[in-house]
């Protein structure tokens, strides 16, 4: 390859009998990425894709007054579906939440119960040894 393809013309391809790369897609060869800022790219890419979703319900989140319960707003529905919390507490989609976090506690008292209880020792005074 003589040099790297860009985001314009991210692909060519490349004959390496020849040691040529080309524009199309037709012809013997591999073809080949090789976009040498792509990581740089990608979050500018996903950041643009994201604000393109996020744009029409901006003035919706920009009037919002998080002093006022979720109800008094008049919200369009996407941007009052994806409210997570409001003063403090889950909204309705996402109670389930909380449920999560008491299982995972729930879970979590478990296996520290069976720590502590493999960590026991067992003796027998009759025997003259400890497990």
């Amino acid at each position: 390859m003589n040099e790297c393809t860009t985001i314009d013309t991210p692909f060519c391809l490349y004959d390496a009998d020849r040691n040529k790369d080309t524009k199309s897609f037709k012809g013997p060869g591999v073809l080949v990425c090789s976009i040498d800022n792509m990581p740089t790219q990608l979050p500018k890419e996903a950041t643009d894709f994201f604000g393109n979703l996020l744009y029409p319900y901006a003035l919706d989140i920009i009037q919002s007054d998080a002093k006022k319960l979720l109800n008094e707003h008049n919200f369009s529905p996407a941007v009052h579906d994806a409210i997570i919390a409001s003063n403090g507490e889950l909204t309705p989609n996402f109670e389930y939440i909380q449920e999560l976090r008491q299982l995972n506690q729930r879970s979590r008292h478990k296996a520290d119960n069976r720590e502590q209880q493999s960590k026991t020792v067992k003796c027998s005074l009759s025997r003259s040894y400890c497990i």
